[in-house]
């Protein structure tokens, strides 16, 4: 590295270039010849940079109906789903609601009988009960007269 200068700087010569105006036609030309063959090779590729993005939009829109009517066909199916579980929730309600119905009918008839059978019970029971006291009189009755007799043969013996 050189040596820093203290308080001086340095200054670079300037050159100029000096402009060739009086440059042969060829040169000119051959120049221009070189800056339409670039700008050329610029719009060729600009002609294929546009024809790709063509071709990638094109299939991206072709990606995008093939899922456009894919979301349709699930949302026909979703429907189509949703009114087969709407319609067996209802013949489930349907059905359930008649069980119960059924059922309920049963529940009232079984009462009745089992009321009906209380009923013929209590009242067997009571006749039951009433035969029983019935037996127990005659029972009574027969002992009382089987001492009477028993009385009278013990007397009718001692005598």
């Amino acid at each position: 590295m050189p040596p820093k200068l203290k308080g001086k700087t340095q200054k670079k010569k300037k050159t100029k270039k000096q402009k060739d105006g009086s440059g042969s036609i060829e040169e000119q030309y051959r120049r221009a010849a070189l800056e339409v063959d670039v700008l050329q090779d610029h719009l060729a590729l600009r002609r294929h940079v546009t024809r790709r993005a063509q071709e990638l939009k094109e299939e991206l829109q072709e990606k995008l109906q093939v899922l456009q009517s894919d979301i349709e066909g699930e949302r026909d199916e979703k429907q189509a789903i949703y009114s087969e579980m709407t319609r067996k929730q209802r013949n489930l309600e349907l059905e359930s609601s008649e069980r119960i119905q059924s059922l309920e009918e049963e529940v009232a008839e079984l009462k009745l009988k089992l009321a009906k059978s209380q009923n013929e019970l209590r009242t067997f029971q009571e006749e039951s009960a009433r035969k029983a006291a019935e037996k127990e009189v005659e029972i009574t009755d027969l002992r009382t007269e089987v001492e009477n007799m028993e009385k009278e043969y013990e007397t009718l013996l001692h005598e």
